[in-house]
Formats: C-alpha cells, sequence, structure tokens
C-alpha cells in the first residue's frame, strides 16, 4: 500500500498557467523526502508541510476564507505531531504563518 493520502501539496501561480505542462512525477523525490520545486517556473510557488519536524508530505491543508481572504489551515496527517494546525496566508512568495494551534489533551 503507497501513502496515496499522507498529505497535500498547494501550488500558487499565475492564472493563466497549464500545469499539465509543468507539473511531472519525477518532482516527487521520495528519497529525499522533498517536492523538487527548483524545477518550478519562478512565477510559480509551492506550499507543503516542510515544517520542522514535518516532512512535506505528511499536512492537510483545508482553505479557510476569513474576511474575503484566502487563508490554509495546515494540518498533520498523524494526529500526535504538533503543532495541532497553523493558519498560513499564502502569499506571492510562500506564506505567513498567521496563527499556531495547540492540541489540550485531556488530563482528568
Amino acid at each position: 500500500m503507497g501513502h496515496y493520502f499522507d498529505g497535500d501539496i498547494m501550488f500558487l501561480a499565475p492564472p493563466a498557467s497549464d500545469p499539465r505542462k509543468i507539473l511531472k512525477p519525477s518532482m516527487l523525490d521520495d528519497v529525499a523526502d522533498k517536492f523538487q520545486s527548483n524545477k518550478l517556473p519562478s512565477d510559480w510557488n509551492v506550499i507543503t508541510g516542510d515544517l520542522p519536524g514535518i516532512p512535506w508530505r505528511y499536512v492537510h491543508f483545508d482553505t479557510q476564507r476569513i474576511d474575503n481572504q484566502l487563508y490554509l489551515l495546515a494540518q498533520p496527517s498523524n494526529r500526535e505531531e504538533r503543532p495541532t494546525a497553523i493558519l498560513l496566508q499564502p502569499l506571492a512568495k510562500g506564506f505567513r504563518r498567521m496563527c499556531v494551534f495547540q492540541r489540550v489533551e485531556p488530563h482528568f
């Protein structure tokens, strides 16, 4: 069984871009555990789960619309990971962390 549902990769690209001409299976490097973003055009950006302690392929993104702005709620696929979630604002080059959520474990 593969890692089909391990995580998401988000791309920010110009509206007229055709992803079929750019995205290739060879851009996924399971050995190095990285997405080959250096193969993207300079006006493209990739957002993955590549955060300290969390490899790129183990994070899921949910889109959020807050005050007419697009945000991404990033959550690791392993619920034991910390932080529990991070609210990201996509930017032209990367993203900004807006808020970090920590899960409170029952302690009774």
